[in-house]
């Protein structure tokens, strides 16, 4: 009972696997909630995810790439992460994630908040993070998960700060590289307009930068988002309600560039997740896992996933 408030809080607070498993990882670790704004949100209150960060593991034959998870807007890497850092754990990977663009300061809230500081400063952490994470494990490349904000992020490490030589997969989860509010925002206050609101609100520049013809989006957009190196996966679900609408996630492709953009209900028609359910969805983990061991056509088993609330028991 304890854990359920504790969960419901925490979702409150922030609301704005099938993977193959040894048995030994399947005891020490649970099974994923599957259920994003209820238990997996609970591990807000905790440093980690149980088998996140673990700074001694090392990665085997079979997953020879850790897995670095980037969280969104308000998230952290406890918050964001509780159902696809258990699964990726079970499965045999080596797991990590970061809190990024935390302002100074925070206090001592029970719960983190990151994601809210500018973006190309987030993608330095992320720069540094991966930098740790190879060094420690000792793994020539990472393969690097994103969901929404933590998509640009990434986009922005591997085309700006050369990351790409570091990474051999860029998964973004509903990411919206053509800006939110897409045909909307620029009718409704202009470029000058969102030049004064970004002046007046310096310290929330990051969601400025998501907003459609911001000049981080043009930027990142100009010549390509996508770069030589890496393989691009871009996951996105039709009924997205933030990153709206859905086809803002889609990337476009690029000559000498691997892009694939996949709508998950293509593969799972019986998948309703919405922008936050996308990143506790036990199908596309399975899409996830078989792209990152190099069976990108296996088949998935399809559970239904329920609009916000997540997977059907």
């Amino acid at each position: 009972m304890r854990y359920g408030v504790r969960a419901i809080i925490a979702a409150l607070t922030l609301a704005l696997g099938i993977g193959w498993m040894s048995p030994t990882q399947a005891e020490e670790y649970p099974q994923p909630s599957w259920h994003f704004l209820l238990d997996s949100m609970s591990y807000g209150f905790s440093k980690n995810v149980p088998g996140m960060n673990d700074w001694s593991c090392k990665p085997t034959a079979e997953h020879p790439r850790p897995v670095v998870l980037v969280h969104g807007t308000l998230g952290a890497q406890s918050t964001n992460w509780g159902s696809y850092s258990l699964a990726f754990k079970r499965a045999g990977y080596c797991v990590f994630a970061l809190t990024y663009g935390e302002f100074k300061g925070k206090g001592n809230f029970p719960i983190r908040f990151g994601g809210l500081t500018n973006i190309k400063g987030s993608s330095k952490e992320l720069r540094n993070f991966v930098k740790k994470v190879r060094k420690r494990t000792g793994a020539a490349k990472v393969d690097l998960v994103g969901h929404s904000q933590g998509g640009l992020v990434i986009a922005h490490y591997l085309k700006k700060r050369k990351g790409a030589s570091s990474v051999e997969h860029a998964v973004s989860l509903a990411s919206p590289f053509k800006g939110v509010f897409a045909g909307v925002w620029p009718i409704l206050i202009g470029d000058l307009g969102m030049w004064f609101v970004s002046a007046a609100l310096p310290s929330y520049t990051t969601f400025f930068q998501q907003v459609t013809g911001s000049a981080f989006l043009k930027s990142l957009n100009k010549g390509g988002v996508a770069v030589p190196g890496p393989k691009y996966l871009n996951i996105v679900t039709k009924y997205d309600e933030i990153a709206f609408p859905h086809e803002i996630g889609i990337m476009p492709t690029k000559p000498g560039a691997s892009v694939t953009n996949l709508q998950i209900q293509t593969v799972c028609a019986n998948d309703y997740a919405d922008h936050l359910a996308i990143s506790a969805d036990p199908n596309v983990f399975q899409v996830m896992d078989h792209t990152f061991s190099g069976t990108p056509d296996a088949p998935v088993q399809c559970r239904e996933v329920r609009f916000i609330t997540g997977v059907v028991d």
